[in-house]
């Protein structure tokens, strides 16, 4: 029971309860690697927020801190139940659950950002909190690891950051 426990700690983000980074890479990974073996799709998600340097600078590490805590609930709400989620790191998250093809992972992907908006919309906060969201389908037959997916979907959630910072340049800090 207390091995249980200590390998929860150990793989748990202490700020948002979700998968820390061991747990990502343990978890997640082995996740991805059984519904391969399985035959099985699945959809690889990569988060980041939007300007945290800027809510870091001007509201402080405590409200750099709520930012990250609330994006985790909105991510980990806005999906489903059998997902798994971690904090990659900093303010980036990773989310792994399964899919069928690329129209249904556009389709979770535009879900889940609306969803964390809408989540977020409702918090009283003191500043503007946006979040980007990039995705790979991983399919059975690929031979890539789940680190070139990683390396995938964050270029996916680059494409859509910079879409972000055309409307807003001037936060681009």
């Amino acid at each position: 029971k207390t091995n249980a426990k200590l390998k929860q700690i150990y793989m748990t983000d202490s700020l948002t309860g979700l998968f820390n980074r061991t747990g990502v890479d343990s978890q997640m990974f082995d996740y991805v690697e059984a519904e391969k073996a399985a035959g099985r799709s699945t959809i690889l998600m990569f988060a980041d927020i939007d300007c945290m340097k800027l809510i870091n600078d001007e509201y402080g590490h405590l409200n750099g801190d709520l930012a990250i805590k609330a994006t985790a609930d909105a991510l980990k709400a806005s999906l489903p139940k059998e997902w798994r989620v971690g904090r990659y790191g900093g303010d980036e998250f990773v989310a792994v659950g399964p899919c069928v093809d690329e129209k249904e992972a556009e389709n979770l992907k535009n879900e889940t950002v609306e969803s964390i908006r809408k989540i977020i919309s409702n918090l009283k906060i003191a500043f503007k909190l946006t979040v980007s969201v990039g995705y790979t389908v991983i399919r059975p037959e690929d031979d890539r690891t789940v680190a070139d997916f990683i390396r995938i979907a964050d270029g996916d959630m680059y494409e859509e950051k910079k879409k972000f910072y055309d409307i807003y340049p001037k936060l681009n800090v």
